[in-house]
C-alpha cells in the first residue's frame, strides 16, 4: 500500500513539472528599422490598439499578448497555433495577415489607422509556415521579407 501510495504521488509531483510542447509553429519577426514598430494579427473595425486578448484555455479565462511592440533592431516569436492553422484552412484560407504599425502611429484609434492606411500588411503563406522548421519575418522601413534559412555570419573584417 505505502508502494502505491509513493508511485501516485511520485507520479503527481512528475505531472506537475512536464509541461508538454505547443503545437503550432513559431515566426520569428525581426524589426530591422531604428524605431519601434508594432506587430498585430489583426485591425478590429473599432476602438485603440489592444496589447492582449482574452482567450479560454481548458475553461479558464486567460489573457494573451495580442501583439507586440518589437523595439529598434530587436525580435519578437509570433506563435501560430496549429488549431488556427487547421481552422483557417478549414475555412478555405491560405493566408494570413501581420499588420505593422510605426511608433508615429501606435496611439491613433483604429478607424484613423484603417481609413489612412497607416500600416503596412504583410500576408504570409499558411502551408509554407507550416511545411518549414523556420520561418524569420524581416521588417524593414521600405520591405518585408520571410525567410526559412537563418545562417549568421559575422561581416568584421578579416585581418
Amino acid at each position: 500500500m505505502n508502494k502505491l501510495l509513493l508511485i501516485y504521488l511520485f507520479l503527481l509531483l512528475v505531472g506537475c513539472f512536464y509541461d508538454p510542447p505547443r503545437k503550432g509553429k513559431e515566426i520569428f519577426i525581426h524589426n530591422q528599422t531604428d524605431e519601434y514598430v508594432y506587430v498585430t494579427d489583426s485591425l478590429l473595425p473599432t476602438g485603440n490598439i489592444r496589447l492582449y486578448d482574452t482567450v479560454l484555455v481548458n475553461k479558464k479565462e486567460l489573457m494573451l499578448a495580442k501583439g507586440n511592440y518589437i523595439p529598434t533592431f530587436n525580435q519578437w516569436i509570433y506563435f501560430l497555433p496549429e488549431v488556427w492553422y487547421k481552422d483557417l484552412k478549414e475555412n478555405n484560407i491560405h493566408k494570413f495577415a501581420l499588420y505593422f504599425i510605426t511608433r508615429n502611429d501606435f496611439n491613433k484609434n483604429y478607424e484613423v489607422i484603417k481609413s489612412n492606411k497607416l500600416y503596412q500588411v504583410y500576408y504570409i503563406d499558411l502551408d509554407d509556415v507550416m511545411k518549414n522548421q523556420l520561418t524569420h519575418v524581416f521588417y524593414f522601413k521600405d520591405s518585408i521579407l520571410t525567410e526559412h534559412t537563418y545562417d549568421i555570419e559575422s561581416i568584421r573584417n578579416k585581418k
